[in-house]
C-alpha cells in the first residue's frame, strides 16, 4: 500500500481495521465510502476484509487534487514536511483517475464518479460500513449523517475520517448516552451549563447529570474536556475520574487550568491572545470577529493539543476562520442617505447565548447612535420561561 498516493498515516491503517473487526465474523460485508482521492483507504477496506468475503464501492468527484493554495500555507506557517506531502498529492482530474484504476485494479472495489450532494447515492444493497473519507464541510458531514443514519441497522456503521467532529444535542434525558454510544467518541467536551432546554428537567443539576452521559462513552484511554469556570466542573471532573479517562480543562480565571487565558492586545486589525497552555505561553492572532468567543476559542485549543504538539501550532491558526450564518453576521446596508448596520443572532436563542449576543453588540457598537434590538422568544424553557425572559 505504501506505493499509493494520499495522506493515510499508520493510525489511519490501525482504524480502519479496528472498524472491520466486528465485521469478521460475517457471512458477507459491503463498504461505501464517500472521498477516496487515489484509492488507498478502499484498498485498506479490502485488505482488512480480506478474510471474508465482502465488497468496496467507492466514490469520488475526481476532479483533481491541489491541496491549500500557497497564500494559505503561507499565512498558518505550514512547514516544508507537510508542503512537500501536498506537493506530492497534486494531480489533474485525469491523473487522479488513472491512478484510482490503477490502484483498484483486480480487486472487489467498484469506483464511481460521482458529485458530492447532500442525497448521496445510496448502492442498492445497503452497506455495513459506510465511510465519509477526506475534509468536507459541516454542512456536508450533516446532510451525509442524515442521510446514512436511518439506513443502516444495527451493527453496522458509519466511520469519518481523519478527525470527525459531531455535537451531540439533547433535551431530555438519555439521549446523549444514546447518541455517544452509537459514536463512542475519543475525546468529549461539556462547555457549560445553562438553561437550554429545561422545559423537560426540573432543574440546572438534572441537565448538568444528562450532559454527563457523554463521559461514560468515551473510549477507554480518550479524554475529556471540561470548562473550569461552570459551576459543574467538580461534578464533570469527578465522573471523568471514575471513568479512568484523561481530563483537560480550561479557563479564563482560573490559574491551575491546563489552557488558561492570559490577556489580549489589539494589533491592528486584529487581536493577540495570550494563553499558557500547559505550562508554555503561546500566543494567537484572533480576528476581530472572534475577539468576544474567548471561551469557544480555549475549548478549540484544549482539543487541539490532544492531538497536536503545542510548539507546532502556528500563531495564525485562526486567521481564516468565519462566523457561522447567523451567529452574529453584518450585514450593511445603505439607501440614499441612510446607513444601518444589522447584526444577525438568529440560528439559536437561549437565556446564555441570548446574554452573550447582547454583551458582544453592545461592546462592538459603542458609539452614540440610535440602536435596536428585534426580539423573539426563548423556546423550551418550561416554568422558568416568564423568569428569564424578565431577567433578559
Amino acid at each position: 500500500m505504501n506505493n499509493i498516493r494520499g495522506f493515510m498515516l499508520d493510525g489511519d491503517y490501525a482504524a480502519i481495521e479496528k472498524i472491520c473487526e466486528p465485521f469478521l465474523n460475517r457471512n458477507y460485508v459491503t463498504v461505501f465510502e464517500v472521498g477516496t482521492l487515489y484509492g488507498k483507504s478502499a484498498v485498506a477496506f479490502d485488505d482488512c476484509l480480506a478474510s471474508v468475503a465482502h465488497s468496496v464501492t467507492t466514490l469520488d468527484v475526481c476532479e483533481g487534487w491541489t491541496g491549500p493554495p500557497e497564500e494559505l500555507m503561507d499565512t498558518l506557517e505550514l512547514g516544508d514536511e507537510f508542503r512537500q506531502q501536498v506537493y506530492a498529492n497534486r494531480s489533474t482530474a485525469e491523473e487522479q483517475f488513472d491512478e484510482v484504476m490503477s490502484n483498484i485494479k483486480d480487486r472487489p472495489i467498484n469506483f464511481r464518479v460521482e458529485k458530492f450532494d447532500k442525497w448521496y447515492p445510496c448502492p442498492s444493497k445497503v452497506p455495513n460500513i459506510v465511510f465519509y473519507d477526506g475534509s468536507h464541510s459541516y454542512q456536508e458531514t450533516k446532510d451525509f449523517l442524515d442521510y446514512w443514519y436511518s439506513k443502516l441497522s444495527n451493527g453496522d456503521v458509519i466511520s469519518v475520517d481523519d478527525y470527525g467532529v459531531l455535537e451531540v444535542g439533547m433535551d431530555k434525558k438519555g439521549e446523549i448516552d444514546y447518541l455517544t454510544k452509537l459514536i463512542r467518541p475519543n475525546l468529549g467536551l461539556i462547555t457549560n451549563i445553562s438553561y437550554a432546554h429545561i422545559e423537560n428537567f426540573k432543574s440546572l443539576n438534572q441537565i448538568a447529570q444528562a450532559k454527563s452521559e457523554i463521559i461514560k462513552n468515551i473510549v477507554p484511554g480518550g479524554t475529556m474536556v471540561i470548562n473550569m469556570d461552570d459551576k459543574y466542573y467538580k461534578y464533570f471532573v469527578k465522573k471523568a475520574k471514575n471513568q479512568k479517562i484523561q481530563i483537560l480543562c480550561f479557563s479564563k480565571i482560573n490559574k491551575n487550568a491546563d489552557v488558561l487565558f492570559l490577556n489580549q492586545k489589539k494589533n491592528k486589525k486584529n487581536y493577540i491572545f495570550n494563553f499558557k497552555i500547559k505550562n508554555k505561553k503561546k500566543s494567537f492572532v484572533i480576528p476581530k470577529s472572534l475577539s468576544n468567543y474567548k471561551e469557544n476559542i480555549l475549548a478549540s485549543l484544549s482539543i487541539i493539543i490532544n492531538y497536536f504538539e503545542i510548539d507546532n501550532l502556528s500563531k495564525n491558526l485562526f486567521l481564516g476562520f468565519n462566523i457561522p450564518k447567523s451567529r452574529g453576521s453584518v450585514f450593511h446596508y445603505k439607501k440614499r442617505f441612510k446607513k444601518l448596520t444589522i447584526v444577525d443572532e438568529s440560528y439559536n436563542s437561549n437565556p446564555l447565548s441570548f446574554k452573550f449576543a447582547l454583551e458582544r453588540f453592545d461592546s462592538t457598537y459603542k458609539e452614540k447612535k440610535k440602536k435596536f434590538l428585534l426580539l423573539g422568544n426563548m423556546l423550551e424553557l418550561g416554568k422558568y420561561t416568564k423568569k428569564l425572559h424578565f431577567k433578559i
